[in-house]
């Protein structure tokens, strides 16, 4: 009889458990990111810059976000593109110690075969020029991205 008390009692101390990390698991799926990607002054550098707000992530994974890039070939007299483009993809979160003394996000999307196959965004990663925007002819643009 103890032996069966003790099993009940586990049995209902395992439910409240498994409910407590359910609830707290499915309050920490949705997030909203808002963030910018600037130009550096750097020109030996293709560059990107970017903003976004309000980019909401669920269970780490976004749909339908407009990136509206302004893209820079290097070089001090080259022009600047826009083009916009429609993507989903992965969202991860890291603590404040994995890569820096800050928070940090990645953003990314792939989609081989349009005119942007591959967009990398580090948001608030301390190395400058470390998100990346690839283009089908295989031009890779840098940019240094902040949360906003």
């Amino acid at each position: 009889m103890g032996c069966t008390l003790i099993f009940l009692e586990q049995g209902v101390s395992m439910k409240f458990v498994l409910f407590a990390f359910a609830l707290i698991s499915a309050s920490s799926f949705a997030a909203e990111v808002s963030f910018e990607c600037k130009f550096s002054e750097l020109n030996y550098l293709n560059q990107f810059s970017l903003e976004v707000r309000g980019l909401t992530s669920d269970e780490g994974r976004f749909s339908d976000v407009s990136f509206d890039l302004s893209l820079r070939k290097r070089g001090t007299d080259s022009r600047t593109e826009r083009l916009s483009v429609t993507r989903e993809g992965t969202v991860e979160f890291f603590d404040a110690g994995t890569f820096g003394l800050k928070k940090a996000v990645r953003i990314s999307s792939a989609l081989p075969g349009d005119d942007v196959e591959f967009i990398n965004l580090l948001v608030d990663y301390a190395p400058k020029h470390s998100s990346q925007v690839r283009m089908a002819d295989g031009r890779i643009y840098f940019g240094t991205c902040k949360s906003l």
